[in-house]
């Protein structure tokens, strides 16, 4: 029961922390991305910055760094745009991971438990050469099962958690691939998928990861 009572604990340390990251993050307004596209497009490239870093959310951090990249050719700029978009990526994922494999591990451990006190339950029918009183027995079955049950009562939540978290980190992204794209209309260069314009890296997981 022990090794279950330290995941749960995980689980608690990891949810709050990652809400509570989450819950400074700002949203970037769709009003705030029309005004610095105005101001790009208006060449006002320092209070296109001074705005964008106004708030902090990763979509800013890219928007602002784009900005002040502007005189760099698109190929230059890009390849910096992907390591800030991977930094804040990795930043966002920071001990997500931790989620999932709880989700994982817990039942499997309380499985485990509930084993051994099958086993336990069997030797001691054995000892007492199978006159054993079936209330007895039921109880000894019910205490072994709890393993299982407290398992999956630890891993559903992480599971949920790990999701949630996850969804959130891809909602960032799909914000952070239209803000590139953006800035490339804004400063009347050629459209370039986000995913296309580095051959290297093609998916979420592979910038989260920096592949």
């Amino acid at each position: 029961m022990y090794p279950l009572l330290i995941c749960s604990s995980i689980v608690l340390a990891i949810v709050l922390e990652r809400w509570y990251y989450f819950r400074k993050l700002k949203n970037y307004s769709n009003e705030m991305l029309e005004q610095v596209g105005i101001l790009v497009q208006q060449e006002k490239f320092s209070e296109a910055i001074r705005i964008s870093q106004a708030k902090n959310c990763p979509v800013s951090q890219v928007i602002s760094a784009g900005i002040e990249q502007h005189e760099k050719s698109q190929e230059e700029r890009d390849k910096i745009l992907f390591r800030i978009g991977s930094r804040e990526l990795r930043k966002m994922s920071r001990n997500i991971s931790g989620l999932g494999i709880v989700a994982h591990v817990s039942p499997l451990i309380g499985l485990l438990g509930t084993v051994a006190g099958m086993i336990e339950a069997f030797k001691k029918i054995q000892e007492l050469g199978g006159s054993v009183d079936p209330v007895v027995l039921a109880g000894g079955i019910w205490a072994a099962l709890i393993t299982t049950a407290t398992g999956l009562t630890v891993a559903i939540p992480a599971m949920i958690f790990y999701h949630y978290f996850e969804g959130k980190i891809d909602r960032y992204y799909a914000q952070m691939k239209e803000s590139v794209q953006l800035l490339s209309e804004w400063l009347g260069e050629t459209h370039v998928d986000f995913d296309e314009s580095n051959e290297t890296i093609n998916t979420k997981e592979d910038i989260e990861y920096g592949i």
